[in-house]
């Protein structure tokens, strides 16, 4: 449709800065809904009441979630909640207009322009964490304090990742990391100096995204040998492969050494910096 195109078109600043084309694409696949699905079923009954907009424009339905919504008090929804529903749901729509994916506690709705798995499910996050809540409204709006927003998208984030490690899907895990860091960096940008602040938490949310690694493997760094000293024999932080149970030995009677996510794929990556074995913990 022309509306979704040029939706898709101004869009274009936020896809280059978190180098994800298709955020605010207007396509939602099965695939995405799949995820939202299965989400919406391992989180029973907490977010059991919310409900998904997928690349919809639905004022009369929003206003009508905003008067039946009974998991907020009628004060939060006829003041703030009537605003931000008027404002952003009927008068500024993301279907046009690129605000990107979002989540509305007064109509406990989730509205979604993009087809990218982690960013559905960090709006259900947002839907988890405020319904989990004893007194929503009291909690939703503290969203508009300045810098408690961090918090929420934190919490949002989190979630989508957690449930991700929960249900060992470690393709999409790595692809939020590379997802939810820049776009979490543009909230934290947003208080520096922008745009060259959110220019700078993007850097930097794609930055802290390539050091995380799917919590299936483990990444063991390590010189080459010619770079070792002939005269430096192999110990604790010069090993290059993975220890076996049978070559750890213990270092005291009450400590021994152990090596975590050995059953996990390990991924070598060569660099001349210091050979260091990560995820080593001394335990008792």
């Amino acid at each position: 449709m022309v509306i979704d195109t040029i939706g898709n078109v101004l869009a274009v600043i936020p896809k280059i800065l978190l180098l994800d084309w298709r955020f605010a694409n207007h396509t939602i696949s099965p695939s995405t809904e799949s995820y939202l699905v299965d989400y919406f079923e391992a989180r029973q009954p907490i977010v059991g009441k919310t409900q998904a907009q997928l690349n919809e424009y639905a004022p009369h339905h929003d206003l009508s979630r905003l008067v039946h919504n009974r998991n907020v008090a009628w004060p939060y929804r006829t003041t703030i909640g009537l605003l931000t529903t008027l404002v952003i749901d009927v008068m500024l729509p993301s279907r046009v207009f690129p605000w990107g994916n979002y989540y509305n506690p007064w109509t406990n709705m989730m509205h979604l322009y993009s087809d990218d798995s982690p960013i559905a499910l960090h709006e259900a996050g947002h839907a988890y964490d405020i319904n989990r809540r004893r007194y929503k409204g009291t909690y939703a709006i503290l969203y508009i304090v300045p810098f408690f927003d961090l918090f929420f998208e934190m919490q949002a984030s989190r979630e989508a990742i957690h449930y991700l490690k929960e249900t060992q899907d470690h393709d999409m895990e790595a692809r939020a990391y590379k997802v939810l860091y820049p776009t979490y960096g543009t909230y934290v940008g947003h208080y520096l100096f922008p745009p060259i602040g959110t220019v700078a938490g993007v850097a930097a949310g794609h930055i802290t995204a390539g050091r995380r690694r799917p919590s299936n493997s483990t990444v063991i760094e390590r010189c080459p040998p010619r770079h070792r000293p002939r005269s430096v024999r192999p110990t604790l932080s010069s090993w290059t492969m993975p220890l076996s149970p049978r070559q750890i030995k213990p270092l005291r009677p009450h400590r021994r050494l152990r090596l975590t996510s050995l059953p996990q794929p390990i991924l070598l990556r060569p660099s001349c910096r210091p050979p260091i074995v990560k995820f080593l913990r001394i335990w008792p």
